[in-house]
């Protein structure tokens, strides 16, 4: 499956948010220099995360960003489905001709069997679960070298 750069720019995000300090409102252009992309770019994204409820947007001169839940309360896949804003599952292209073998296709089968399995692997995989990692391999270089 591939997502769109937004989506992987998405989380990185989130796992800077994430990584730094609890409960702190972190600055857009804070982001935008770790993630070495423009704020303009950036202002989209968290204005769809806003939006699908994953982070709080704070106004004014101290501005910024930072979760609306608890990190272990954000998966993979739901970064996945706000940014990407679609089901992301498989559809079989047989569907809008009649064909004999869709019930018992099996490449249909086997392609919603894999799809059932990355959505269940994504939604096991939350932003906690990142940030530490990030952490662990000394996770604000990779920011500063990204």
């Amino acid at each position: 499956m591939n997502y769109l750069k937004s989506t992987e720019d998405a989380l990185h995000g989130l796992i800077y948010i994430t990584a730094s300090i609890e409960d702190e409102i972190i600055l857009l252009p804070q982001i935008a220099i770790a993630l070495k992309c423009s704020e303009s770019y950036l202002r989209k994204i968290f204005q769809t995360l806003t939006r699908s409820g994953l982070v709080i947007a704070q106004r004014g001169i101290n501005g910024g960003y930072k979760l609306a839940k608890n990190p272990v309360e954000i998966s993979v896949w739901d970064v996945i489905q706000a940014t990407e804003g679609f089901n992301t599952s498989y559809y079989c292209h047989h569907e809008k001709m009649e064909c004999n073998l869709h019930d018992d296709c099996l490449m249909r089968k086997c392609f919603i069997l894999a799809n059932e399995e990355m959505k269940r692997v994504l939604s096991s995989v939350n932003l906690k679960m990142l940030a530490k990692e990030m952490k662990n391999a000394n996770w604000f270089k990779y920011y500063l070298w990204r």
